[in-house]
């Protein structure tokens, strides 16, 4: 027996094919949560043609369902695939494809997204026979019905779907293209160990052999061996390592603590268009970009006049938690989502009020100082709080958009407000994969995840570049959760 292995796309993992097959095309049966994932999933599936895609009506009705839901990224996807299916109506393939025993009937629908497309087959079940098991919806059993019927195999990226079809005998895996093993293999780093001699006498061919940004650690030895000193450098355009040492930055006013932070703050001032960020809570992510932000809306050679905050926190199936089921004015149910921007305005403002105070005033003249002093900052600095789902249909021009909670947001959103940006915008994606409230995606597969993984590629530091925070530096309290608390 021969076993050949696809892996165009990285699509499945590994999926078998034997000699006695005699076809290397592989027939998919599609669950609705690929779809919600992302339509583009089923361009990818296809690969070209070579590979069958199959979907049932329990799917269609599902996405049907969906459409006309809150603004949610599951709306989208669903009106997206809606909006795929090029043929007003289903053609039936022909008579002798009618399964009469279990009353199926065979359609195909062309399906186009992005300019590339398939042919989708849907398959009509009239009667189903198995029992659903009490936990489970009875549409997921419909769809693994018809998956065992045909010996499909199911792609699915609901996990419980998954291991039930698994545990029933058939064949199902998930979607691996944008995901990692683990977290570790995505590093921004290089670590050497050289005498300071030769490093000076290489430095030009180091450089050469890094990409445009790189964190680059150098520790120094002597010919025995022995450490005598250590040192951090940057990339800057790929031309030269710029060493990362006690730099005032006069024109910041809160200083970056550590190696890390001054890293990210050298990122954050460098000509890249995008840059995500990683870092658990405390350890500066968003602090740190609204400094940079307010540097370049008040530099003259800056063409950035204002600052665009947004958060990705709800859940895609909880429409209690959307804006609409909130309290309050619109403003008012907005500032509920942005309380981690609002916190790093109040700690620039705390920091203006005690280098200037006198030591005299009481409680309640410092708490309107420094209300003033908030709203003076929102107000100077052209600080925009921007709804998610209103983003949708406008351009954001001259702008440092910092985007929060990126490891909730499937790569539907992120495009979505990628693809807003006009001339001369900055974006600053940040969250911790390790806080994944979203229910299709988890610490090895999100948005967050999907631009760190493109940051790294070859041919595409030129345009981005990433950082990976792994210290806190909010108060010793929040390091001992972060390192002792299993979350």
């Amino acid at each position: 027996m021969i076993h050949l292995y696809h892996i165009k796309f990285n699509v499945i993992n590994l999926i078998k094919i034997t000699t006695e097959d005699k076809i290397l095309s592989k027939k998919f049966m599609i669950d609705t949560s690929v779809i919600i994932d992302n339509p583009y999933n089923l361009i990818k599936l296809s690969e070209n043609g070579k590979n069958k895609i199959y979907i049932t009506e329990v799917v269609i009705a599902e996405l049907d369902k969906h459409k006309t839901s809150l603004k949610t990224e599951v709306a989208v996807s669903a009106r997206e695939f809606f909006r795929g299916m090029r043929d007003s109506a289903f053609r039936q393939n022909g008579k002798k494809l009618k399964n009469k025993k279990l009353g199926d009937s065979f359609y195909k629908v062309k399906f186009a997204i992005d300019n590339e497309n398939l042919t989708l087959h849907v398959i009509v079940r009239t009667n189903y026979e198995k029992q659903t098991l009490q936990s489970e919806s009875s549409n997921d059993a419909k769809i693994r019905e018809v998956t065992q019927t045909y010996g499909m195999t199911c792609i699915t990226n609901d996990i419980s779907f998954k291991f039930i079809a698994m545990s029933q005998g058939l064949k199902a895996d998930s979607i691996h293209w944008d995901s990692i093993e683990s977290f570790d293999d995505i590093d921004f780093t290089s670590r050497i160990s050289i005498t300071e001699e030769d490093f000076e006498e290489n430095r030009s061919k180091i450089a050469e052999g890094l990409r445009k940004w790189t964190q680059l650690y150098v520790t120094f030895v002597d010919k025995d061996n022995r450490e005598t000193g250590n040192r951090a450098y940057y990339m800057v355009d790929g031309t030269d390592m710029i060493e990362v040492g006690d730099e005032e930055y006069r024109e910041y006013e809160i200083k970056p603590l550590g190696i890390e932070q001054k890293f990210y703050l050298n990122a954050l001032a460098s000509s890249f268009n995008i840059l995500t960020v990683s870092g658990s809570t405390g350890s500066g992510k968003t602090l740190l970009a609204l400094q940079e932000g307010m540097r370049r809306v008040k530099s003259k050679n800056s063409p950035i006049n204002g600052i665009v905050y947004m958060r990705f926190t709800v859940n895609a199936e909880d429409k209690f938690s959307a804006l609409g089921y909130r309290k309050g004015n619109d403003e008012q149910k907005l500032d509920r989502f942005n309380l981690p921007l609002y916190s790093a305005i109040n700690f620039i403002a705390d920091q203006r009020i005690t280098k200037n105070r006198t030591g005299l005033e009481k409680d309640n003249v410092l708490t309107m100082q420094k209300n003033e002093m908030t709203e003076s900052i929102i107000r100077d600095y052209g600080i925009e709080f921007l709804d998610i789902s209103s983003a949708r249909g406008i351009t954001i021009e001259n702008k440092f958009v910092i985007f929060d909670e990126v490891q909730n947001a499937p790569n539907t959103i992120v495009r979505l407000i990628g693809t807003r940006l006009g001339g001369n915008s900055k974006l600053v994606l940040m969250g911790d994969p390790g806080q994944v409230d979203h229910p299709y995606l988890s610490k090895h597969r999100n948005g967050l995840i999907t631009m760190l993984k493109a940051s790294m590629q070859e041919g595409l530091d030129a345009y981005t570049t990433g950082v990976k925070l792994t210290k806190t530096v909010r108060s010793e309290t929040s390091k001992w959760f972060e390192e002792n608390v299993i979350g």
